[in-house]
């Protein structure tokens, strides 16, 4: 079989490296992370591909009439695909809140709480060392 090289551009780092393989595919299959290369079509426009895995779930061929514009459309698709996944992933832990005063001019803080539980406590440190002195902080 007959070997081509191919620049292959990693959609981590930005990093561009040639590859010398039988075919496109190969060329993607044995690097470390998520990449994309961009090949001359037999109609003379240009694809930017990649292949489908773990860090870039749809198999992907931009075309488009320069290699830049094939490569651009890529890097879009897969910064919209990373936005996407990361967007609906769950707090790592709930919030908690605390109760900040100041007592004799100095800041104090009560413990940590539920945000009901905060709201309530601020409301009576409000009646005790008035309404100015005291807040509500969030972490």
């Amino acid at each position: 079989m007959e070997t081509q090289q191919f620049t292959v551009e990693s959609f981590t780092t930005g990093e561009r490296q040639t590859v010398t393989a039988s075919n496109w595919g190969q060329a993607l299959a044995d690097q470390p992370g998520p990449c994309f290369l961009v090949v001359r079509r037999q109609d003379g426009r240009f694809a930017a591909r990649s292949l489908e895995n773990d860090a870039f779930p749809v198999a992907g061929e931009h075309v488009a009439d320069t290699p830049e514009a094939a490569a651009d459309s890529m890097r879009r698709a897969y910064t919209a695909i990373k936005s996407a996944s990361h967007r609906n992933q769950t707090p790592i832990h709930a919030p908690q809140y605390r109760v900040l005063y100041l007592k004799d001019g100095k800041e104090e803080r009560g413990p940590w709480m539920s945000e009901e539980r905060a709201h309530e406590a601020a409301a009576m440190m409000r009646a005790k060392y008035g309404e100015r002195n005291v807040t509500v902080y969030m972490d």
